[in-house]
């Protein structure tokens, strides 16, 4: 008679239909038949009624060759999953490495800590990220206190609240991609607006790596 066995190999007898019959465990209870936590309303397992027992179940069993096959099997889709998992964190890990700032820095060393696959939400913010980077490298222009007429387009709106009220942080880029940043409640270019502006620089900034001119006053003295 040919010996029989589960996945995991534990040879078994077979039963009429060719299966392993037996008794599981309460789900709830996990065959205690109570515990000390239900004593407020009875210590008895309402589901097994304190006998620990659950439902029959009936697993499939398998010759040996059937078992190295199916665990060939298994250990191949494995394999292949391991060598594209390690292919994006290659790719994703690269890209981190060219990101610098304390943020991403910071991001990369929680990242390689885990040990874990990217989720489709942090590929998305890196290479949103890279893309922006891509664009241009951004520089600091001209000297603090320097008035200066430049053409900028607002690609971001931030709301600020803070004990003084509300006030807005625009974050726009030059003709040449350089990061401009304007703070204030000033009449000034909106999201996605592009305009030619006169303002003093305030100072000059690092943000996450990337270079940002601060200016103060600004005038919008043409809409594109």
């Amino acid at each position: 008679m040919t010996q029989l066995f589960t996945r995991a190999g534990t040879a078994r007898t077979a039963n009429c239909t060719g299966g392993y019959s037996y008794t599981s465990k309460c789900t709830r209870c996990g065959g205690a038949g109570g515990r000390p936590e239900w004593n407020h309303s009875g210590y008895v397992c309402f589901l097994c009624g304190g006998s620990g027992v659950g439902k029959v179940k009936v697993d499939k069993l398998y010759t040996a060759e059937q078992n190295a096959k199916l665990d060939a099997t298994a250990a191949k889709r494995a394999e292949a999953s391991t060598a594209k998992t390690n292919a994006i964190n290659a790719e994703f890990v690269a890209k981190l490495q060219g990101l610098d700032g304390d943020f991403w820095v910071g991001f990369r060393e929680s990242f390689l800590a885990r040990a874990k696959a990217p989720t489709e939400r942090q590929i998305a913010l890196v290479d949103a990220e890279v893309a922006k980077r891509a664009k241009a490298p951004s520089q600091h222009f001209g000297y603090i206190g320097d008035k200066v007429t430049l053409t900028l387009t607002c690609e971001r709106e931030l709301r600020l609240e803070s004990q003084f009220g509300t006030s807005w942080m625009s974050i726009c880029r030059d003709a040449a991609g350089n990061v401009v940043i304007y703070k204030g409640n000033a009449d000034f270019l909106r999201q996605g607006d592009t305009g030619e502006v006169k303002a003093t620089i305030k100072e000059h900034a690092v943000y996450n790596g990337v270079a940002q001119t601060m200016i103060m006053r600004p005038k919008v003295t043409q809409a594109a």
